[in-house]
C-alpha cells in the first residue's frame, strides 16, 4: 500500500536547513577532533537519510492511522513503531559492521530531524511554523 506523506514531507522540507546544519556541524567537529573521513561523511549522511526516511514512515503511519478507528489505529502505530524501532536496530548493527559507515556519525545523526524540529520551535519567527 502506497502512503501519501503530505503533511510529512512537507514538514521535512521546513527543518531541511537545520538539518543541513547539524549535518556540517557534526562533520566540521569530527574535523576537529581529527575524527574526519569518509566513513565519518558516509556515516553522517547515511544516519542522516535514515532518520529522515523514518521521520516520513512515521507520517504515513500517522496518516494512515487517522482513517481507521480507535482500536484499528492504535494498532497500527504500535505495530509500526516496533517495525521502526525494529529497522533502526537493523540499520544501527549494520553501521558498526560496514566499514565504510562511521558507527557514531550514523547514530548521531539519526537525531538530526529530532533536534530540527526543537531548533524550528525555538528559532521560529512569528506565528506558527
Amino acid at each position: 500500500m502506497v502512503c501519501p506523506v503530505k503533511i510529512a514531507l512537507e514538514e521535512l522540507k521546513k527543518r531541511f536547513g537545520w538539518i543541513f546544519l547539524l549535518c556540517a556541524a557534526a562533520l566540521i567537529v569530527s574535523f576537529c577532533l581529527g575524527k574526519f573521513d569518509f566513513a565519518m561523511l558516509f556515516g553522517v549522511l547515511s544516519g542522516t537519510v535514515w532518520g529522515c526516511a523514518e521521520f516520513l514512515w512515521m507520517g504515513c503511519t500517522v496518516e494512515s492511522a487517522l482513517k481507521r478507528g480507535a482500536k484499528k489505529a492504535a494498532s497500527a502505530m504500535r505495530t509500526n513503531y516496533l517495525a521502526r524501532l525494529a529497522a533502526t536496530g537493523v540499520a544501527v548493527y549494520l553501521s558498526f559492521n560496514i566499514p565504510f559507515i562511521n558507527p557514531a556519525g550514523f547514530i548521531i545523526s539519526l537525531f538530526f530531524p529530532r533536534i530540527s524540529i526543537y531548533l524550528n520551535a525555538i528559532f521560529r519567527k512569528g506565528g506558527r511554523n
